[in-house]
């Protein structure tokens, strides 16, 4: 187990903050894996790409058609 403060610098250093960094502990991983780095900035990548979308909104409440069914 990694020292409080080495943990700390890991995460600094592939640019999570301390919220991601606990938890992908949480989920049993190790936050200095290049594997787990790699994905977490592939879903940072993808999720910019969509940040026009309206997240708050679901196909009910854009569509002011009501379906029977």
């Amino acid at each position: 187990m990694l020292p409080g403060n080495h943990k700390a610098a890991l995460c600094v250093q592939h640019s999570m903050d301390d919220d991601e960094c606990a938890a992908i502990r949480d989920e049993g991983r190790d936050p200095s894996d290049p594997a787990v780095v790699s994905a977490l900035d592939q879903v940072k990548r993808t999720l910019h790409l969509y940040r026009h979308l309206a997240w708050t909104f679901t196909a009910d409440a854009l569509d002011t058609r009501t379906l029977h069914r």
